[in-house]
């Protein structure tokens, strides 16, 4: 199994010279956690656990705004990765954004 050192962190008081060097030495060696880097079955099966709950207690949304910004001058689609909007520009500064996401369903 792959593993990967990750230090502790914690606040320490300020030292100076050789006690900085001798308490880093020593921090360094004793406050070390070996975390897995590949995922055991367990952690899988409950990740595929918790998704498939997600998907069973939310919906998902589609919203479409018009917009106007003078700078776009593009004519085309872009979609946005990180925040699930997809632009389209059909006349340059003049545009729409569809947005899609995930809202939690309403418990009657």
């Amino acid at each position: 199994m792959t593993e990967k050192t990750i230090p502790y962190i914690q606040a320490t008081p300020t030292l100076e010279g050789e006690d900085a060097e001798r308490f880093w030495k020593e921090f360094q060696k004793n406050a070390e956690i070996k975390v897995p880097l590949t995922p055991t079955p367990k952690l899988e099966g409950l990740r595929k656990q918790l998704v498939e709950e997600w998907k069973q207690n939310s919906r998902l949304s589609l919203q479409v705004k018009p917009f106007f910004r003078w700078y776009d001058l593009w004519i085309g689609f872009y979609w946005d990765k990180a925040n699930r909007d997809l632009y389209f520009c059909l006349l340059p500064t003049i545009g729409f954004k569809v947005s899609f996401r995930r809202v939690p369903r309403k418990k009657t």
